[in-house]
């Protein structure tokens, strides 16, 4: 423990959003202090090794190394460590699994934040005897159809839950925050909302492209134009990756449905900030080749391998490293960047990392 008796805490969870809320709400408490934060299990169980956490708050649901892989290693690593597992999988069906995994409780991403600072106070109040300790794949994977119902209730609790929460906590405590981490809260309740508009956008145009009703209505843009103003709206969703403009202004004119190409693009941020390193840069280029302008998304993330990369434009398919998501985001994209006459592909980036290109076409090129 630290001066003070303050528990130290490591927070373990990929929606930095929901590491925010918590660090904010245990800290506020006083009797917490947060010593570090992970965004899957592989960086958490470095960081219990390293910190010896009083507490660990763990997530299930990462990529890389998801908590239920996470959870033993934990409890080998830090045996004297409280683990409360909070996860948007449901309690009835789930938790008894993490409690054999060595899990000293379980909250369901939705309950309000100030509960889960008493549940875990109540927890170390009671815990007296140590724990026992208990005894990255490459690939794709496709969700089958009975797991669909339970992916997108996972999905949608994950920025529910931030949202509440943070409309909890700021009610409840108003008057203890300052202005500048009351804006902060309130950012960070707009990117959330931003990933749920995303979410339910590629839900819409999934059904669209099912039933063959998906409307898209071909205009001449300006890409430069465009690509400066949705880079704006694209912050919110690349979290803490900062987006690198390069556009040249003399890009010609493309036939593009403005709207769609918009959600092309959160697509592919949103698919490059979940696989980038934390503070890792999201490039966003144009550049004009031939009779197409291509525009392209890049991250530092590991990368897809040569032999998946046409296969992770596929309806519900995920690379099986990754342990969350519909499988829809790269499928929206390519399906409406081919109803705008373009094409993409994913192709190497210098340095490593993803680099998706999507080909639209010239304005003034005709078939």
């Amino acid at each position: 423990m630290t001066g003070g008796g303050k528990r130290r805490v490591l927070l373990v969870d990929d929606v930095a959003d929901l590491r925010f809320l918590l660090r904010v709400v245990l800290e506020t408490d006083g009797a917490f202090q947060v010593v570090g934060e992970a965004g899957d299990g592989v960086a958490a169980v470095e960081l219990a090794s390293r910190l010896a956490p009083d507490v660990i708050v763990l997530d299930l649901s990462m990529p890389t190394m998801d908590g239920l892989e996470a959870l033993p290693k934990l409890r080998e690593t830090v045996p004297a460590a409280a683990i409360a597992v909070l996860s948007g999988f449901e309690g009835a069906r789930i938790a008894p699994s993490t409690e054999a995994l060595g899990a000293d409780a379980y909250f369901e991403k939705g309950t309000p934040p100030s509960a889960v600072v008493a549940g875990l106070k109540r927890l170390l109040k009671i815990e007296s005897a140590v724990p026992e300790p208990e005894p990255a794949s490459t690939g794709v994977t496709e969700l089958a159809d009975e797991e669909l119902h339970a992916v997108v209730a996972h999905d949608l609790r994950g920025p529910l839950a931030a949202i509440a929460g943070f409309g909890t906590t700021l009610i409840e405590g108003w008057d203890t925050f300052d202005d500048e981490t009351k804006r902060l809260m309130v950012a960070r309740v707009t990117a959330q909302a931003r990933s749920l508009q995303t979410m339910t956008d590629n839900l819409l145009t999934a059904r669209s492209l099912d039933i063959d009703q998906l409307d898209v209505a071909l205009a001449p843009v300006a890409p430069a134009a465009l690509l400066v103003d949705v880079a704006e709206d694209l912050a919110p969703i690349a979290g803490d990756h900062q987006i690198e403009l390069e556009v040249s202004p003399e890009l010609p004119v493309v036939l593009v449905d403005r709207d769609r190409l918009g959600q092309v693009l959160m697509n592919l941020v949103s698919n490059a900030a979940r696989h980038s390193p934390p503070g890792a840069s999201i490039g966003l280029r144009a550049r004009p080749e031939g009779a197409w302008v291509c525009v392209e998304v890049c991250d530092r993330g590991p990368g897809i391998p040569h032999e998946h990369r046409e296969r992770v434009f596929d309806k519900h398919v995920r690379l099986a490293r990754e342990s969350k998501g519909l499988g829809l985001g790269l499928f929206i994209a390519a399906a409406l960047v081919r109803a705008m006459g373009g094409s993409i592909a994913v192709e190497d980036r210098d340095g490593g990392g993803a680099r998706v290109v999507c080909r639209l076409r010239i304005a003034d090129v005709r078939d």
